[in-house]
């Protein structure tokens, strides 16, 4: 099932590295436990510089070196390489992985089964287990690992086929006891830190991969689930571990030999991770150098090319799948829907029971517009902050998922974003019927439809743009900085505050950005047109009243837009917004 296992790569001393002399590696290719040889010759990575000032400069003094000619050959079985904090052990793992950082540059070549790959070819023939273990709390060790089966494995395969797998990898990584049990989370308590780390192994090993990294499996176990864990490993491996008795010796010729009772791993990192500049020196001139083949597996591509898994499920299957999960997540927090809802019903509540039945006078027409604002601003506000730590916070499960191959960047957008619609509808509908009744706006069908269409689509809006920041801003602070700047601007420009006919004109794109104007000239279109109003106690004997709700909407400078526009541009804000946040869901890696 597994040709490879990687949990750390060390720099300073390997048996597998080498930067001059030459040696030939005995490797039996033919072997039925080498069906994947991964190669690589003359490495080496370097953090991308300063272009600008490379340009000037003409040097690349600006560069750091991370991982300096390395040469090295992995078969079959399983090999734990170790070395010191800081020794490019996760640099040379995530290069063989193709998982560098967009800052890097590499230089060399990296072949697998005698031929140069890259990532598409290896996803679709590795797994790689993280560190830290980035897990959906609200799902079960169970639903997890069917979820992973259904979105990774070929679409040929019946669901009783998957249920099959998953049942036994959950056997084989001895979690039968705790199946249907929660993962949990920081704030809520699930499954240990062990079964964790066996659940993201078993989350790879759903599509048998051919090769399996994993970046320090062990770390945060105790000895006990550490033992456990590689046991695990071990047998998966077909029970095949690779000694190097070759490194006894050569830090022995170097004048480091192991004491007696000392475990040799112990004693290896205890040397390498000396600071003495002569160590290397030492080291490097007794140790045997490696020639490497790059062509050293050729004869078994062919057959891993016929072993490809087939193509995952389609894109139409994917959003399926996913809908289904989110929808599950979102039942298990129910009680943050429920408490939305709660506070949507006291707002509307307490607008309608401040301006409970407003009248038709004059001092109505200033209210209405009071209300008309106070409903688009709570709604706005609402809407924006359900939706802003959402992505974030999601961020890099999700980048892990589709560095995976789990699933198209596509079908988790349009997954969430139809969930997330779906349960944030019933807040603005639920709020327009408490308002629209209790402030007594005309008594028509049409208006107050009308009505509660505004307000779902102010919502819909003020989610699109908030979903667009925590897209691209890379933590949830900067989001959370950047968001209120933007409503205070539309809020400010919105047609209540500075009517658009007294708007300066060099301020005239950003009123046109607002959204919150657009959802207020609606309102105000829809209520003032065919409202009547009555002249008896103006609010200021000067001024000529305000006899119906035409001279209202023209007086405002509201009569140079339609209710047809304000729904259609509204439409077009949520489009753009959700475009921009996609490509930032797709193009933004870190």
């Amino acid at each position: 099932m597994i040709d490879l296992i990687e949990d750390k790569i060390i720099m300073k001393s390997i048996v597998s590295i080498e930067e001059n002399n030459e040696t030939v590696i005995d490797i039996d290719e033919s072997s039925s436990s080498s069906r994947t040889i991964l190669v690589w010759k003359n490495l080496l990575v370097e953090t991308r510089g300063n272009k600008r000032k490379e340009f000037f400069q003409r040097c690349r003094s600006n560069r750091k070196i991370l991982l300096h000619n390395l040469n090295g050959v992995i078969n079959g079985g399983l090999w734990a390489v170790m070395g010191p904090s800081g020794s490019g052990k996760s640099t040379l793992l995530n290069t063989l992985a193709c998982r560098l950082d967009v800052n890097t540059t590499v230089q060399g070549e990296m072949h697998l089964n005698g031929a140069p790959y890259n990532n598409a070819e290896l996803k679709r023939i590795a797994g790689y287990v993280m560190q830290d273990d980035l897990l959906n709390g609200e799902l079960t060790i169970e639903e997890t690992l069917m979820y992973t089966a259904k979105l990774r494995l070929p679409r040929t395969l019946t669901n009783e086929e998957r249920q099959t797998r998953v049942e036994s990898i959950i056997k084989d990584l001895g979690l039968d006891d705790v199946h249907d049990r929660r993962i949990g989370s920081s704030l809520k308590q699930g499954i240990s830190g062990s079964e964790r780390k066996r659940l993201c192994v078993g989350m790879q090993l759903i599509s048998r991969p051919q090769l399996l990294f994993l970046d320090e499996p062990t770390t945060g176990l105790d000895s006990v689930a550490a033992f456990d864990l590689l046991q695990m490993l071990y047998e998966l491996s077909h029970g095949k571990f690779h000694k190097q008795s070759i490194t006894i010796d050569t830090f022995q010729q170097a004048g480091f030999p192991c004491p007696l009772y000392t475990n040799p791993a112990d004693h290896l990192l205890d040397v390498v991770s000396l600071t003495k500049n002569n160590i290397d020196e030492a080291i490097l001139a007794v140790h045997p150098s490696i020639n490497i083949d790059l062509d050293m597996g050729f004869h078994q591509r062919h057959i891993q090319m016929n072993n490809l898994p087939l193509q995952p499920p389609w894109l139409k299957k994917q959003i399926q799948i996913l809908l289904q999960r989110n929808f599950q997540q979102q039942q298990r927090q129910f009680h943050v829907i429920l408490v939305s809802l709660i506070q949507s019903i006291i707002m509307g509540v307490l607008i309608g029971i401040v301006f409970f039945r407003i009248d038709n006078t004059q001092r109505g027409v200033f209210r209405r517009e009071s209300i008309l604002f106070s409903c688009i601003v709570n709604q706005s506000l609402f809407a924006a902050l359900m939706i802003i730590n959402s992505f974030p916070i999601e961020r890099t499960l999700t980048l892990r998922e589709r560095a995976s191959g789990t699933y198209y960047a596509s079908a988790y957008f349009l997954a969430k974003i139809i969930i997330d619609t779906l349960v944030q509808l019933p807040v603005p509908i639920i709020f327009s019927c408490i308002v629209y009744f209790l402030v007594g706006f005309q008594a028509t069908v049409s208006k107050f439809f009308l009505f509660m269409l505004f307000i779902v689509l102010c919502s819909m809006t003020s989610t699109s743009i908030a979903l667009m920041i925590s897209t691209l801003c890379k933590t949830t602070d900067l989001s959370i900085t950047v968001l209120p700047m933007i409503l205070e601007v539309s809020r400010l420009f919105g047609g209540f505050l500075l009517a658009p006919s007294r708007i300066p004109k060099y301020f005239a794109w950003l009123d046109a950005l607002s959204y919150f104007k657009y959802s207020y000239v609606g309102l105000s279109l829809n209520e003032y047109q065919g409202l009547q109003f009555q002249c008896n106690n103006p609010l200021n004997e000067t001024e000529s009243c305000l006899l119906n709700g035409e001279a209202v909407i023209h007086e405002r400078g509201f009569d140079y837009l339609s209710i047809p526009i304000c729904i259609g541009v509204l439409f077009a804000f949520i489009v753009v917004m959700r475009i921009i946040a996609f490509l930032g869901v797709r193009f933004r890696k870190h």
